[in-house]
């Protein structure tokens, strides 16, 4: 759900907050350095990268590590977007993404993937009469 919120800038951010005159100031509120929107919260606030840390296929959430490859993470994000967006009934969609490795997978023939589960439940997902 979360996603869902980030991607149609419905998240309160300070930046939002004071769009709806919820507030005086759109600066982040953990790092008081820029203006609080969802990017920079989720990826350019300097205390958000010491919370989220990506290292050698390990996710690092507030000190606890685990293996993870960000790959993995990525499929799982364009998985549930799509089971959001198949849930609020929408059918025209657009799938951006900056990993040229989740675009390879996406595009890739289901008869190639054999065993990764993850990546044939999404090829299955988008063969639904998606106008992609």
């Amino acid at each position: 759900m979360f996603i869902w919120f980030a991607v149609h800038g419905k998240t309160l951010t300070n930046h939002e907050r004071l769009r709806r005159y919820l507030s005086t100031s759109d600066t982040c509120f953990l790092c008081h350095n820029g203006i609080e929107d969802v990017v920079r919260v989720l990826r350019d606030c300097v205390r958000a990268q010491s919370i989220w840390a990506q290292e050698d296929g390990y996710l690092a959430f507030r000190g606890v590590s685990v293996y993870c490859p960000v790959l993995f993470v990525e499929l799982w994000v364009v998985h549930d977007a799509l089971k959001q967006a198949w849930n609020l009934r929408y059918m025209k969609l657009i799938i951006e993404t900056d990993s040229a490795d989740v675009v390879d997978l996406l595009l890739r023939q289901p008869d190639v993937l054999r065993s990764d589960t993850l990546a044939i439940t999404l090829h299955q997902m988008l063969a639904i009469n998606w106008e992609v």
